[in-house]
């Protein structure tokens, strides 16, 4: 027995049979059933950013495809100018029914910028605030939850947001009263009045003109933004510029079309309002921000519109607007400003990486294949296989149980090796449950680590089997199985 070669260790259930790593020039296990085959099993791709990641670039995930984004913007379009045509198809039946117009008179008017009622701008509005259920379909496809279209925490941080309304408002609000009292504004003092439509209009721009507004930010912010940011890779600070850059800078532009204007004046602002509310998510990390600058500018806008000719609101020709409104871009640039301190100061967070600690594997990988197996196949080897198996094999029983029960300089201690804890929340999955069974080791485990079921060494006393394990002298169990 001296002489010859070690003799296999007896397959254990629910453990992959290896090859002896004392015997040179065989190689560890690959198979399908093999140790190590069970312990790295092919996981799936994340759908979330695995590096700390802003808002824009929130669809740039490892399960990235080209026809992702350009299926999204046609889903987003499509079902925006759908909706849209719906509801203003709506409108024109309810104020018909109504008496209000009729249908081929309705039409001319709004050809000519004119012909809003109060079934119009509550119809437009719900279409506009339609966009968010349209965001929310295009992140399902990324393979997000609508949660993630808010903000990189995975939620609405309605906190946030009441609170960048409140450093907002007064700056909007100083500026709606002073320029309504300026000579040929929309607003002026001197012809408002209550109307039969007074009361409907005060309830519309309350009850619709908020949700109108996190719409618009949900389609041009969110899920125009984010689809054309996705074209370029989150690998570093430069190309996560360049994403914001590029994708601010075509939903500015379709965001200043959307509201067919034809004054120059107009289109400036709204191109940078719509820049300056996508720096406000590079910032924030969100679209609580933005949407709350879009909330307090419209209700504002609308403070007197209740109590004024409000049937010309879309006219957008030429010549409606003037320098005057660079004032309003002031006002907007100031109010950036104020969030963007208010949000450094409270630790705001702007980035996140949600799936990058589940997929740091580098090192458990590492783990498994070399640590674990060198101590599973060299000194665990060594110290049963040779010297035990002379004493045990030769000596009676009663020699066998004395070494067991501890005699100076005879038997090996039991000792067993299991396999580092892995890392991650994917790291075993349930086909490898038996490669590392369920821990009932006492003691505190790392964050993120899934703890591991460590034997302890049976009790002094104990029996022996032919095979050099403990055996139970009532049951003829494994002690250590028992222990499971």
């Amino acid at each position: 027995m001296t002489g010859a070669p070690p003799e296999p260790w007896p397959a254990q259930p629910g453990w992959p049979a290896r090859p002896h790593a004392d015997q040179e020039g065989i190689p560890p296990a690959q198979g399908p059933g093999s140790w190590a085959a069970a312990a790295r099993p092919r996981r799936p791709r994340p759908s979330l950013p695995v590096v700390a990641t802003r808002y824009h670039g929130f669809w740039r995930t490892p399960r990235w495809a080209l026809w992702k984004p350009l299926l999204g913007l046609a889903i987003g379009v499509g079902g925006y100018f759908a909706l849209s045509l719906i509801m203003s198809i709506a409108a024109l039946i309810i104020d018909a029914a109504t008496g209000r117009v009729g249908i081929a008179e309705h039409a001319e008017q709004l050809e000519q910028g004119g012909g809003l009622t109060p079934s119009l701008f509550t119809l437009n509005n719900l279409s506009l605030a339609a966009c968010i259920l349209l965001a929310w379909a295009v992140g399902a496809l990324h393979g997000q939850r609508p949660g993630w279209m808010s903000s990189v925490l995975g939620r609405f941080r309605w906190r946030w947001f009441f609170g960048c309304i409140g450093w907002l408002a007064p700056l909007w609000v100083i500026m709606s009263v002073v320029s309504s009292f300026l000579p040929g504004s929309a607003g002026d003092a001197t012809t408002l009045r209550v109307t039969k439509d007074t009361g409907v209009m005060i309830a519309a721009v309350l009850l619709t003109t908020p949700l109108q507004c996190v719409g618009e930010e949900f389609g041009f912010r969110g899920l125009l933004n984010r689809a054309v940011a996705s074209f370029v890779p989150q690998s570093s600070k430069l190309t996560s510029i360049i994403s914001a850059l590029l994708g601010g800078a075509v939903s500015s532009f379709a965001f200043m079309l959307a509201h067919s204007a034809q004054d120059p004046w107009l289109n400036v602002y709204y191109f940078c309002f719509g820049a300056t509310a996508c720096y406000l998510c590079y910032e924030s990390g969100g679209l609580e921000a933005s949407s709350a600058m879009h909330v307090v500018n419209n209700l504002s806008s609308m403070l007197f519109l209740p109590f004024t000719d409000f049937s010309r609101m879309f006219d957008r020709s030429a010549g409606t607007a003037s320098p005057w409104i660079l004032v309003q871009l002031v006002v907007v640039a100031a109010g950036a400003l104020i969030i963007t301190w208010r949000a450094r100061r409270r630790g705001i967070v702007s980035s996140a990486a949600p799936a990058g600690q589940p997929f740091a594997v580098t090192e458990p990988a590492a783990s498994r294949t070399t640590e674990p197996a060198a101590s599973r196949t060299t000194e665990p080897a060594a110290s049963r296989t040779t010297e035990p198996a002379a004493s045990w094999t030769t000596e009676p029983a009663a020699a066998r149980r004395q070494l067991a029960d501890g005699a100076p300089g005879t038997g090996p201690e039991p000792k067993a090796a299991v396999p580092s804890a892995p890392t991650g929340r994917y790291a075993v999955p349930p086909t490898a449950q038996d490669a590392v069974p369920p821990t009932a080791q006492a003691g505190v485990v790392p964050d993120g680590q899934r703890p591991i079921w460590q034997p302890s060494a049976p009790p002094m006393g104990t029996p022996w089997d032919e095979h050099g394990r403990p055996v139970n002298e009532g049951t003829g169990q494994d002690p250590l199985r028992e222990q499971r």
